[in-house]
């Protein structure tokens, strides 16, 4: 039945956008579609929560634990039911919420959190009046300054002729920046709304006490600017859309029992641009999105390892923190300069306009990705740089393990390597007892090959207690 809404819904909103797609409907135009996009949301989003309501027990134990909060296991009247999804304050542009917390708002449920003391329930109209000037803010710098920031001088010949590849591309970074706000305006307003409304309310600060009023939170614009990556930064960004395209498609359409993978992200993103129309530019931004969020999940697994150092328990060591504020740093450029690349389509919208708007600043993000995809894919990057961690590993666990006191059952259940050594382990360690240069370590080399000759198991703790027996015999020698 989900998919069915589903369906319908989106058709719906089909004919919409063929409609400002005929008419050549320009974008800053305010019609019906905005506010039925917010509309499907809500109708997708109870739909959901219903179908889980009617889950049996085992089928429960697979939903996650927001699924879970958000189940309608009672229907409600139709009034009721129009109520939530004509909500007033978040008709036009959202944000997104659940039956349950427009149900808990209205019979006051909501309030009903505990209070970690005895505190009113005081702040909703400082934190609605501090998000609606936040917005008035962010609307007076896009006034100003907007109109400097307009994509489509990236496709002016002329424009083009007067500023090198260098000033086009820093000039996609700032305009990136100051489209932006226009965004964070009308979200904040939308949410001071919201919170003056009630449902804003989120329980109480567990550290002071304070009320909380972030529960319809749509945009945290700090996450967003310093993001490391594009999951972090599409998480602060439009957060209430993306929590309705994961709990309504991404969640929804893998296999159970399955973690969702590449295909389910690029389904996602595709929802999503079919979900803001037709025009062929969202599709480009969304796709190329996917690849970039898959990318990141790569660059950090792989590569973010080499940038952290730990101690034996896990915790970062002050000696590699300027490595992590290196890799922070560049993951912040990064980051930011592929955004940027990555919505020249989505505002520019038509397909050549797109094309000619990449062109003229030479398709850098489309080069960047294609080759960090051609380095960790076709050409072995990923084997090649966990083989390197894995070493990594190894060489700090048997430093750890030859010379220091912690127990080995904890090394190994840190880094995950097998009881019994490997041959080409047993010569590693050799090599580091003799580089290590004291007596204890020579003699505890001679009868670890000695051990070796003779076939035994050379174990991770016979090892520890040779060099252990041979430092207590040899004393201050060490």
């Amino acid at each position: 039945m989900p998919w069915i809404v589903m369906a319908f819904a989106m058709s719906h909103l089909l004919c919409f956008h063929l409609r400002r797609l005929i008419h050549t409907t320009p974008s800053t135009s305010v019609e019906i579609s905005g506010s039925l996009m917010v509309l499907i949301q809500r109708t997708t989003t109870y739909a959901w929560n219903v179908h889980d309501g009617c889950c049996t027990d085992a089928e429960l134990q697979e939903l996650q634990d927001h699924q879970k909060d958000n189940r309608v296991t009672h229907k409600p009247s139709l009034l009721a039911f129009l109520a939530y999804t004509l909500y007033f304050p978040a008709i036009l542009v959202g944000p997104a919420f659940p039956y349950d917390a427009y149900a808990s708002l209205v019979d006051d449920s909501l309030f009903e959190t505990p209070r970690p003391r005895k505190l009113k329930l005081k702040g909703r109209r400082r934190a609605g009046y501090r998000r609606m000037v936040f917005g008035l803010f962010f609307l007076a710098i896009y006034a100003v300054w907007g109109g400097s920031a307009d994509m489509s001088r990236l496709i002016d010949p002329a424009w083009q002729r007067n500023h090198t590849i260098l000033r086009r591309i820093l000039f996609v970074q700032k305009a990136g920046v100051i489209t932006r706000f226009k965004y964070y305006a009308v979200w904040s307003i939308s949410e001071g709304a919201c919170i003056i409304s009630g449902l804003g309310f989120n329980g109480y600060n567990a550290a002071n006490g304070r009320t909380r009023w972030d529960r319809v939170r749509n945009i945290d614009v700090l996450s967003v600017e310093l993001a490391q990556n594009i999951k972090e930064l599409l998480d602060a960004w439009n957060m209430n859309t993306n929590i309705w395209l994961k709990t309504c498609v991404y969640l929804r359409i893998t296999s159970r029992g399955e973690k969702p993978g590449f295909a389910s992200t690029l389904f996602t993103f595709l929802t999503s641009a079919f979900w803001h129309g037709l025009p062929l530019g969202y599709y480009l931004t969304f796709v190329f999105g996917g690849f970039l969020q898959a990318l990141g999940k790569m660059v950090r697994r792989n590569v973010r390892p080499f940038f952290i150092a730990t101690d034996k328990q896990g915790e970062q060591i002050e000696q590699g923190k300027h490595l992590k504020y290196l890799y922070d740093v560049l993951s912040i450029i990064t980051t930011q300069t592929l955004i940027n690349f990555a919505v020249i389509p989505f505002l520019l919208l038509d397909w050549r306009d797109s094309v000619r708007g990449w062109n003229s600043v030479c398709w850098y993000g489309v080069v960047v990705v294609a080759c960090a995809f051609a380095y960790f894919k076709g050409f072995g990057g990923v084997g090649r740089l966990q083989s390197r961690l894995q070493k990594q590993q190894r060489d700090d666990t048997l430093n750890d393990l030859l010379f220091d006191a912690t127990p080995t059952s904890e090394l190994r259940d840190r880094v995950g390597l097998d009881e019994e050594l490997l041959t080409r382990d047993v010569d590693e360690m050799i090599q580091k007892l003799l580089s290590n240069g004291s007596l204890a370590s020579r003699e505890a080399a001679d009868q670890i090959k000695d051990m070796s000759s003779d076939g035994k198991a050379i174990t991770k703790a016979a090892v520890k207690d040779a060099v252990e027996g041979n430092r207590s015999g040899s004393g201050s020698e060490i």
